[in-house]
């Protein structure tokens, strides 16, 4: 059996449906289980850092998509959930505050 339901709501469609389609423009741009949409979306891990961090270090490591630095903070988008945080850790070098924003379907 399929129903279709329209929602704006996320956490909504996660809870509710089996597949989720993504719309944009009047265009699908994605289609897959809410676990494989999340899963696939970009991880966004923050790290408050000293100034020293080796930001080169961070930037060549295989599963950084993005990193921006500003004000102490270095905030370090990964490209998937997989990332040795251990690592990623001993490269940013000391840090007082660490804050993983897990993915969710919004």
């Amino acid at each position: 059996m399929t129903i279709l339901l329209t929602t704006h709501y996320m956490e909504e469609a996660e809870l509710l449906c089996d597949r989720v389609g993504i719309i944009d423009a009047g265009k699908i741009v994605a289609l897959d289980t809410p676990k494989n949409l999340k899963d696939s979306a970009r991880r966004r891990q923050d790290y408050d850092t000293i100034e020293k961090s080796d930001i080169s270090a961070l930037k060549k490591m295989p599963c950084t998509k993005s990193l921006e630095h500003k004000n102490g903070t270095l905030n370090l988008i990964v490209k998937e959930g997989g990332c040795n945080l251990k690592k990623i850790l001993d490269k940013a070098g000391d840090v007082t505050n660490v804050e993983i924003n897990p993915t969710t379907a919004e």
